[in-house]
């Protein structure tokens, strides 16, 4: 006993031992916050599970804008007059002299309205701005009613009309919009041009940079795409400290492959050994693939954890419940029913600038009937 007294007295101050209660009530504290994390998140799958399968999808609000059409498409007595679109200042404008007032009207809220979304992808470095050309641009397109959704990718290099800025490539639209402050910024502006030259009115935007694709993969745990055929691009960006152009090697080889979101990243990206068209038609798989991966039952606990990762690495004009509202609805959507279009020759054809630059023109005789078929809105 004297013994067991003296090793008490000689215990360094601070490391006395905690009394028996404590110990008892923070191990109750463990076990009901691990049993009722378990019922919660029980409880959280099966109401996710019976909204999927039984509520009414929420309204989502939309942006109703006037369907332009081409001229050669429509009789002479069915052609309604529209507003002009805006006239934007110049590059060399003095900000402040010219206001801008291209506001798009509001529609009311309709869940059975097509749902137009358009989806860019830009090489944004270490949080800065948005103000980037943009490297991938895909419409989306849902059908609420019938179930069923499509997807158009735009080359880049498109050579069509920025409303009030003239010519350009298309992906010059967004840091274009930033620089004369046009309404709602760079996004707005590739909006407005997307909207005035394929009559596609366009009721979202989501904007996101390589690293949060990355993140959204990662936080998955990883995807797997069907590649059809060899991938080899020894001119891959790998930029690193003190040589930020510098070059790597990718490879893929053909059948299904496993992708964290670096490798995702690589495939979706990678263009130097294919064209930008192929290029189109990975992202499209990829976007695919995302999807796939996060319906299935396991990855349901990742979605809260994506959703603060998607928040932190995308600018969009979506609210969360209209993020939500989409989400019930891509789960509703035939996988069956996927329209997937790029806009490759013979719609579009290469052109050389009087300056030298290699551009794409829109072949608009075959680009509009595609356009009504998928994605006009009535």
């Amino acid at each position: 006993m004297g013994i067991i007294v003296a090793e008490k007295r000689n215990l360094p101050k601070g490391h006395s031992q905690p009394p028996r209660w404590l110990k008892v009530l923070i191990g109750l504290f463990l076990v009901v916050f691990v049993i009722g994390g378990l019922y919660s998140g029980y409880l959280f799958y099966v109401t996710v599970r019976t909204i999927v399968a039984n509520a009414d999808l929420p309204a989502i609000p939309v942006v109703q804008l006037p369907s332009i059409r081409a001229p050669e498409a429509v009789a002479e007595e069915e052609i309604e007059e529209l507003e002009p679109p805006p006239v934007l200042p110049e590059m060399t404008a003095v900000p402040g002299q010219t206001e801008l007032v291209y506001q798009p009207p509001v529609a009311p809220a309709s869940a059975e309205e097509r749902i137009n979304i358009l989806l860019v992808g830009i090489d944004r470095r270490n949080g800065e701005n948005w103000a980037y050309r943009t490297d991938t641009m895909i419409v989306v397109t849902i059908d609420p009613v019938n179930k069923e959704a499509g997807m158009m990718s735009i080359p880049r290099d498109l050579y069509l009309t920025i409303p009030g800025l003239g010519e350009d490539r298309i992906n010059a639209a967004n840091p274009r919009g930033y620089s004369i402050s046009y309404p709602g910024g760079g996004p707005s502006l590739l909006k407005h041009t997307i909207e005035t030259n394929f009559g596609i009115p366009i009721d979202y935007y989501i904007m996101i940079d390589f690293a949060g694709f990355q993140k959204v993969v990662d936080t998955l745990g990883g995807i797997e795409v069907d590649v059809p055929r060899t991938l080899h691009d020894t001119m891959y960006p790998m930029p690193k400290p003190g040589d930020p152009y510098a070059m790597g090697t990718v490879h893929f080889d053909p059948g299904l492959q496993s992708m964290d979101g670096e490798r995702a990243l690589q495939y979706a990206r990678s263009r130097m050994s294919t064209s930008d068209f192929d290029r189109a038609r990975r992202q499209q798989a990829v976007l695919v693939a995302i999807r796939q991966k996060a319906l299935r039952p396991g990855s349901l606990p990742r979605l809260p954890a994506m959703g603060f990762i998607v928040l932190d690495s995308l600018e969009t004009n979506l609210s969360p419940r209209e993020v939500l509202a989409l989400g019930l609805l891509a789960v509703r959507l035939d996988p069956a029913r996927l329209e997937r279009v790029v806009l490759e020759p013979p719609l579009v054809y290469g052109y050389v600038r009087p300056d030298g630059a290699a551009v794409q023109l829109p072949n608009w005789e075959l680009i509009n009937p595609v356009i009504d078929e998928h994605m006009a809105r009535p």
